[in-house]
């Protein structure tokens, strides 16, 4: 091996496509150790069962805190002869009540009326494809 002093010497002569190739090299080969260091640190912490916290981990103020995630939107209005068709008020409508809507249904018609058991309030005659329900 040679000195520091030697390398930089023989880099000074090289073309810069050597120069080039020769740094590629460099990290390849940084990117190999780097590799094989974690796989041994993993087996390590593994056969210890070293944690977080002793390893000197720790959650900070300025670490990225979880998403959490959204509640479902409640179902604000359902189909209602098939209930398993419901609509959030939220984004397009669907087509179930797109052509619910166009028979002569109202959305307030087809709004969920109690939250807890989540019926719909359905008009007095049954829903039925010649008659508009209003």
């Amino acid at each position: 091996m040679c000195t520091k002093e030697e390398m930089i010497a023989v880099m000074n002569a090289m073309s810069t496509t050597e120069l080039s190739q020769l740094s590629n090299d460099a990290l390849r080969i940084i990117h190999a150790r780097r590799s094989d260091a974690l796989k041994t640190v993993i087996q390590i912490i593994g056969e210890y069962g070293f944690t977080a916290a002793e390893l000197g981990f720790e959650i900070t103020a300025n670490a990225p805190e979880s998403k959490k995630a959204e509640p479902a939107a409640r179902s604000w209005y359902r189909h209602p002869n098939i209930p398993t068709e419901t609509w959030s008020g939220r984004g397009r409508k669907p087509g179930w009540l797109l052509d619910l809507l166009a028979e002569g249904w109202t959305l307030d018609k087809l709004r969920v009326v109690d939250e807890e058991d989540s019926t719909v309030p359905v008009a007095d005659e049954e829903l039925s494809e010649d008659a508009p329900h209003t």
